[in-house]
């Protein structure tokens, strides 16, 4: 039933109750135990006293050892074991985010009373293996070739014998459970040899470590539970390299008077971001979703249709909890920030309603007259439907006479059904007059393109102009389109329709810039299409002997400025060389000596040159967005020339190393998609929260003028911004808690709008609740806005840190407040955030905060300023990419209906290198790029389907996209890339990447696997022991 406005009691508050997980209890500390909330791990001292628990039947066969649970006990399994202050894990299968796990009935279990499940519904039992999933069998390599640690084999080629150098020590055997064995039994689908790519670039030969603020030998030692003596590092071997003994050296494995063998914790055991996506996907299986639903919404990464009924959609507007903590003291206590992450103009799903448009330019929205909150679908009206009470402050207002409607028996509005503001979340009113500080009109776009001579050297010109023309179409009728070229002077273009051709008018005086045509330099886009594209053909030869390398960026956009003053728009500029000459000149200051230092800092902050705060202000107030495309010929200082873009909402595209034919495309691809897509500007937003709290700062790309009100001059699908909240006073738990986020902005074709979201959350004095319905998707993409935001002003190292520690406390506050009547020893993993460990791994990798001398300043800002305005759609991809075994695909199966669905994607593997079978194809997707691996030696009829070739050395790398060629595969194939790249709001390029062929790209590939090791030499297993060890700091106290 949809939710009516009207005299309806509050909605019913859910699991009044504690809701603190159950625990069995064991009389042993040496045996695990299990609950149904959360994932745990536990501490051994040692292997005695190991004996049978009262109702916990003995595993068969290993003496001491309980059996897994059957149907009806409390599901669950031992995540790790600590012996002696080191650790060994493994994790039960089966396990479901925010549920139970539930295992089929085993040889000898009892049965138990099932504890308490989460929002989220647990899948199906599926049979219980104790040992891992059969998978293909991967290659391995001859015995006879041996390879080099760290280095990939190759095969025909003999490696040198590694060095001899300290063994890396090893976690004890976990007394009745199956080893995984180092060398010669690996776990299925994992090749026990294949190492990935030396991270520096080449991996032949070796290279020595790169130059930084590390002693001699290295980084500093990787921290891990049995390394209370440093760790070192051979200089023959890269700190990111796998380590391998060498047999006979003293102290390892089976030399003469070495300690026995001690087995390495098992990854296969440990949270894994395919299996919990999988179980949520399998959870919604039904495939439709009421916003009403007092549960927490469906993971980021599940596809299932939203049905607004009441609530925003998620895709819109999604909260770090679905149950808000009553006190400001329970918000602390649980170390979960509380904020909104709102992305105002997403794309509908697949066969979702658009947002309805209600309302008339004559009369206004119906508004609370003390908040100003709009008419939404959680008021109440009263006195006959004369007044309505406003859920926001909980003001009593007027009906106005045009709203004015009789209510039913039960309360509600007889013209219920024809309000749509009263029962959907999310809707849109037209804006009347008063909402316009100038006369809407259709969108004016201008596109300023550098013609110095390092754009044109680069391609970049040529490439400007190709994708300015491409993009022409999807221009919106009624457009306005100009251009403008700059170098050591600013050249505006004449567009009349009744000329022969453009003509060109040159203002040299850059210091006294002024607009020299009144008409003419934006005409409509269909009637000035011919002088537009006859312009476009023209500059790449205009320009081609020049040698000018000044650039006046600043000139230019103070003229677009003034051109655009009375109407706002868009300015979409292509920009090559630094803006060296004119107004706002800019001088290098790239000091490679600040890399990777404390003072790095300094360099992502814009230069104390006036000019561009203020310009970009301007652009604000005028309602001009900036989006730059930025092909560097060297230092461009993003830092200073991007805060026009970051100031009015727009997006900054970095091309480094452009290449003409490899880039190209994308470069494209880019203006189109960014041309095209819905886009609405001259922006102000605001968001609402009901009584006892209040919201405070603002994360992402946007300027503000107060400190509530969110100026975007530009808008898109892409916009998102995060708000923290916080408390005034003690909320009633009795009672919802209320967000509405307002957006007043003009659309493309000249309409003004105000789009209004909803939400009603539960409150909750149980931090269980709090716990169990906490989005951890949304709270990491908050925490990386917030971290992006710090590394400005904080070093980078400090901005690390604090991203540790916070992913320590909140679990810790879980452990300690939830889990307290489990052993000291154990680390507790709630279910909603089991995964945060290896999500806080990969923030730590990324280019925007991992350490190291090796990125430009450049790079660094452009990468800060992706994440800081990244929805959250795009940033759980980005956090960990989806990895697809394209070798275990089959063809479409032609006697079925087609579906462009994510049924024909094929089995997903976790993001490590250990995972890719070298004699398989993996397509990798981080929702900014697609890249393809080809192992060595991948079958040549795979080969031939995919690429028309037979050897993997012949397949071009340069291709942007599949060759069509006549089978079943290669179709199968070009439509899952299809489909992956249609799921995104941005263009991504295919990259083909060949194993032990193309050094830099596999790379980059390498910086993507979110479980492998860091520059900083942690990988996942080693993080989540090192993030125990700080656990148990915390609660010592």
């Amino acid at each position: 039933m949809l939710p009516h406005a009207g005299n309806r009691p509050p909605l019913a508050q859910q699991d009044t109750q504690q809701q603190y997980p159950q625990h069995q209890q064991f009389q042993s500390q040496q045996q695990p135990q299990f609950n149904p909330q959360h994932t745990h791990m536990q501490h051994h001292t040692s292997n005695q006293n190991m004996q049978q628990m009262p109702g916990v039947p003995l595993m068969p066969g290993v003496p001491g050892m309980p059996a897994p649970p059957g149907p009806g006990m409390l599901p669950g399994a031992p995540m790790s074991q600590l012996a002696n202050g080191m650790s060994s894990m493994s994790l039960s299968p089966n396990s479901h985010p925010r549920g139970k796990r539930v295992y089929p009935q085993q040889q000898g279990a009892q049965p138990a009373v099932p504890g308490p499940v989460g929002g989220r519904p647990s899948p199906s039992p599926q049979p219980f293996n104790p040992s891992p999933a059969p998978s293909p069998q991967p290659h391995h390599y001859p015995p006879q070739q041996p390879h080099q640690p760290g280095f990939p084999p190759q095969p025909g080629r003999p490696a040198p014998a590694p060095a001899p150098f300290p063994p890396s020590q090893s976690v004890p055997p976990i007394p009745g459970y199956p080893q995984q064995q180092q060398q010669s039994q690996h776990q299925p689908n994992v090749n026990p040899q294949y190492q990935p790519p030396n991270p520096q670039g080449f991996p032949y030969p070796p290279r020595p470590p790169f130059p930084g603020p590390f002693p001699a030998g290295g980084p500093p030692p990787v921290p891990s539970l049995d390394s209370l003596q440093p760790r070192t590092t051979p200089p023959s071997v890269h700190p990111l390299a796998p380590r391998q003994p060498v047999p006979g050296t003293p102290g390892t494995p089976g030399a003469p008077g070495a300690p026995p063998a001690r087995q390495r914790i098992d990854p296969n055991q440990i949270p894994s971001p395919v299996a919990v996506h999988e179980a949520d996907q399998q959870a919604h299986a039904e495939g439709v979703w009421l916003t009403s639903t007092r549960q927490a919404p469906p993971l980021v990464s599940t596809e299932c249709r939203i049905v607004d009924d009441g609530n925003s959609s998620p895709r819109l507007l999604r909260l770090t909890t679905a149950n808000i903590p009553s006190t400001p003291d329970l918000s602390t206590l649980s170390q979960i920030p509380i904020a909104l992450l709102i992305q105002p103009l997403a794309d509908p799903g697949p066969g979702e309603d658009p947002v309805p448009l209600t309302g008339s330019e004559d009369v206004g929205p119906e508004r609370c007259n003390r908040c100003h909150a709009y008419v939404n679908p959680f008021v109440v009206f009263l006195d006959g439907g004369r007044r309505w009470l406003c859920n926001i402050c909980g003001h009593s207002n007027p009906v106005s006479d045009n709203y004015f409607s009789n209510l039913d028996m039960h309360g509600r509005r007889l013209d219920l059904a024809q309000r749509p503001e009263l029962t959907h979340g999310t809707v849109e009113f037209v804006a009347t007059k008063e909402y316009a500080l100038r006369p809407p009109a259709p969108l004016h776009i201008v596109f300023a393109i550098d013609v110095s001579y390092t754009s044109v050297q680069s391609g970049h010109l040529a490439r400007a102009c190709e994708a300015v023309r491409a993009a022409l179409p999807g221009v919106q009728r009624g457009c306005r389109v100009g251009v403008v070229t700059y170098d050591k002077a600013v050249q505006f273009y004449n567009m009349k329709p009744e000329l022969e051709g453009p003509q060109m008018l040159v203002v040299s005086d850059v210091h006294d810039v002024f607009v020299p045509i009144n008409e003419g330099f934006l005409g409509d886009v269909d009637e000035a299409r011919t002088n537009l594209e006859t312009l476009l053909d023209t500059l790449p030869t205009m320009f081609e002997t020049t040698r000018t390398t000044e650039s006046v960026l600043g000139a230019a956009v103070q003229a677009v400025d003034m051109a655009l003053a009375a109407v706002g728009g868009r300015l979409l500029i292509f920009q090559s060389s630094l803006a060296n000459a004119g107004p706002g000149a800019l001088s290098v200051r790239e000091d490679t000596k600040l890399l990777g230092t404390d003072q790095e800092k300094t360099m992502f902050q814009s230069q104390d040159v006036p000019l561009w705060k203020k310009l970009g202000t301007s652009l604000v107030n005028h309602g001009v967005c900036v989006d730059m495309w930025v092909v560097p010929g060297g230092y461009v200082d993003l830092a200073t020339i991007g805060t026009l873009a970051a100031l009015t909402g727009g997006s900054t595209y970095y091309y480094q190393g452009f290449d003409y034919g490899r880039d190209g495309p994308k470069f494209v691809n880019d203006v189109r998609k960014s041309v095209e897509g819905n886009f609405g500007y001259d922006a102000v937003l605001r968001v609402r929260c009901s009584t006892g709290l209040r919201t405070t700062d603002h994360f992402g790309n946007f300027n503000m003028s107060n400190s509530t009100d969110v100026q975007l001059a530009g808008v898109s699908p892409r916009t998102s911004l995060a708000v923290a909240v916080q408390y005034d006073s003690k909320l009633d738990e009795k009672a919802d808690a209320f967000f509405q986020v307002a957006m007043l902005y003009t659309t493309a074709g000249g309409n003004r709008r105000i789009r209004i979201l909803n939400a009603a959350v539960p409150v909750t004095s149980q931090i269980g609740n709090v716990f169990r319905y906490a989005d951890m998707d949304t709270t990491v993409n908050y925490l990386m806005k917030t971290s992006a935001t710090q590394a400005v002003a904080s070093s980078l190292r400090s901005v690390r840190e604090a991203l540790t520690d916070r992913c320590v406390k909140i679990l810790a506050s879980y452990r300690k407040n939830c889990a307290s009547s489990t052993q000291p020893g154990q680390l507790i993993l709630p279910e909603s955030y089991k995964l945060y460990p290896l999500y806080n791994l990969s923030l730590l990798k990324m280019k925007a905060f991992r350490g190291g001398p090796d990125l430009p300043s450049d790079v660094r800002v452009y990468h800060l300023r992706l994440v800081k305005g990244m929805p959250v759609t795009t940033s759980v991809p980005f956090i960990y990419p989806r990895i697809f075994a394209l070798h275990d695909v089959g063809p479409l199966d032609e006697s079925e209906p087609f579906e462009l669905s994510r049924h024909i994607l094929p089995p997903r593997v976790r993001a490590s290198y250990e995972r890719m079978d070298p004699a398989g194809l993996y397509l990798v997707e981080n929702g900014q790029a697609i890249l393809l691996w080809i192992g060595r030696q991948a079958p040549p009829e795979i080969l031939r389907s995919l690429f028309g070739v037979d050897a993997h050395e012949k397949i071009d790398v340069m291709m942007r996209s599949m060759p069509e060629l006549d089978n079943a595969l290669s179709v199968r194939v070009r439509t899952i890339v299809g489909y992956l790249q249609s799921q995104r709001t941005s263009y991504m390029q295919l990259q083909l990447v060949r194993q032990q062929a193309d050094p830099l790209l596999e790379v980059e590939l390498s910086n993507m696997l979110a479980e492998d090791k860091s520059f900083d030499g942690m990988n996942y297993v080693d993080y989540l022991t090192h993030v125990h060890r700080l656990i148990q700091t915390e609660l010592a106290g």
